[in-house]
């Protein structure tokens, strides 16, 4: 029977908390329960009252004092189990009696009829793979061996958000299933052991670990990282990882995969410390606040980083400039990249962007979840040579080989040039001349205008034809400080009777909606 006491888990009314105080407040009778919300803007105060401190929360508003009878503590983890999987209308048993799991409280026993059919029940559950008791309010592994008699043969077990308290709980439980390789225990609030490595035993099976939204730094992963010695997959989806120490050469040693997206990170700097992790063939780092990406020089004397990494993704972060898509060179086996929602992805129109990745970027072969085929490849070389070819003769280049000396500055941001010359030549003046006058008689004379917001003049601009419905809205947003999320943009043609356009599809090019010179663009 799971008693509260100082640091139990609770659940009431929607919220889950944590006890910080158990007693009386001030001048009311009876004892009350302190406690700290897991949501910050739950409670009323910080645990104060009358100028009393009885308990402190992080956040100002995250405490409350509540009666005992109000707190729901739970279950074990095999009424969790009996419950989701063999009660429907039925209920759990002992040999006499029907036993009703209750969602709090005691249990209560009737006379039992169909004792057959949930006996079946039952003994299904040695066949089940998979147990997922997420939100069940599990507060603990039960009666010692009574798991291994359950569920003998489960290898997934998903036990996210529940009451538990400490990683101790999780080890009796994962001690009872030697056929367990996939747990999840996100949204828990365990307490780390003193003596962490003393649990590896019961971890010893475990491939893939799922630790999403536990509220835990860099330095707690790693205290606790010893009790999972042949993690292959681990994901820590949004925590509080910013700052990262080096790791140690006996941890992690079989990790291929790790997902760190939605940490407040923001230094590359951080993410090169897992570069020497030996077996990582998968990185995610979406939403990280990252700004840019420097990878160190390859050279003889310097310990390549990141030597098996094949995919990265890198959604949503802050990469502006393409010295940034370029570092990414260095990374030699990537094949796989996602860079969706970064700045630098904006610079250009969508399918030029994708481009100039791919042209950086040689080992690539999928790109933002597309195949990259041979054909795209080609295409996206060519276009990157001429894009780039007035840029390489002034930095240097040449088109004799023995005069082709481009600045160590345009090698930087153009790593892969000088291969692709090799491979295509360098492109003719003509070549140039007749892709500056294509690129110059597809340009569009509009006027982009912002009827919401009077004090804004219409601004004349001419745009690429090519140009895409979500680079044209970013630029108007800029120029009239809207916000792009909520925008709109219609098209006004310049010739009497026509309809107004709602252009819909960000993906498309404004030669699609069919842009003459004299339009007007409205950004609503």
């Amino acid at each position: 029977m799971c008693t509260i006491s100082l640091g139990s888990r609770i659940f009431c009314d929607g919220e889950y908390g944590t006890v910080l105080y158990v007693g009386k407040v001030g001048s009311f009778h009876g004892i009350w329960l302190g406690i700290e919300w897991d949501n910050p803007e739950r409670g009323k105060h910080d645990g104060s009252y009358n100028g009393v401190n009885y308990f402190k929360t992080r956040s100002l508003k995250g405490g409350s004092f509540i009666r005992p009878e109000k707190a729901k503590i739970g279950r074990a983890c095999p009424d969790g189990i009996l419950e989701r999987y063999c009660s429907s209308n039925e209920n759990v048993l002992d040999e006499n009696n029907l036993s009703i799991p209750q969602k709090y409280g005691k249990k209560r026993m009737i006379e039992f009829v169909g004792l057959e059919k949930i006996t079946t029940k039952q003994s299904q559950l040695h066949q089940i793979e998979t147990v997922d008791l997420s939100s069940m309010l599990i507060n603990g592994p039960g009666q010692p061996g009574a798991l291994s008699n359950l569920i003998p043969n489960v290898t997934n077990m998903i036990l996210s958000q529940n009451l538990f308290t400490s990683w101790n709980m999780i080890a009796d439980i994962t001690i009872q299933l030697p056929h367990l390789t996939v747990l999840n225990i996100s949204e828990n609030k365990l307490l780390i052991p003193e003596n962490p490595v003393e649990l590896k035993t019961a971890f010893r099976t475990i491939k893939t670990l799922i630790l999403n939204k536990m509220s835990y730094n860099w330095s707690q992963i790693m205290k606790c990282a010893v009790m999972w010695p042949d993690v292959e997959y681990l994901d820590l989806w949004s925590n509080r990882i910013s700052d990262i120490t080096e790791i140690p050469t006996d941890i992690f040693i079989y990790l291929q995969s790790l997902n760190i997206s939605d940490n407040p990170i923001g230094n590359w700097e951080e993410i090169n410390k897992f570069g020497k992790l030996p077996r990582l063939e998968k990185l995610i780092a979406d939403n990280s606040k990252l700004s840019g990406v420097t990878l160190p020089a390859i050279s003889s004397t310097t310990e390549t980083l990141f030597s098996n990494l094949k995919c990265l993704y890198l959604t949503n972060n802050k990469l502006s400039e393409w010295k940034d898509i370029a570092e990414l060179h260095k990374l030699k086996n990537l094949e796989e990249l996602k860079v969706k929602g970064n700045p630098v992805m904006s610079l250009e129109t969508l399918e030029t962007s994708h481009q100039f990745v791919i042209a950086r970027l040689p080992s690539l072969k999928y790109l933002n979840g597309l195949t990259i085929t041979k054909e795209d490849r080609r295409g996206a070389e060519l276009d990157y040579l001429k894009k780039y070819c007035e840029q390489w003769l002034k930095s240097g280049g040449h088109r004799d080989p023995k005069l082709n000396k481009p600045s160590c500055e345009f090698l930087n941001e153009h790593p892969t040039y000088l291969k692709l010359l090799e491979e295509y030549g360098a492109p003719e003046d003509s070549e140039l001349k007749k892709q500056s006058e294509l690129l110059k008689n597809n340009l569009i004379s509009v006027e982009l205008c912002c009827p919401i917001n009077p004090d804004k003049k219409p601004v004349a601009k001419k745009l690429p034809a090519t140009m895409t419905v979500g680079k044209v809205k970013t630029l108007a947003c800029r120029l009239f400080n809207q916000n792009a999320q909520d925008s709109i943009l219609w098209v006004v043609s310049s010739k009497a009777n026509e309809p107004e356009i709602e252009m819909d599809n960000d993906l498309r090019e404004l030669s699609f909606y069919s842009v003459r010179n004299g339009d007007k663009l409205y950004v609503r």
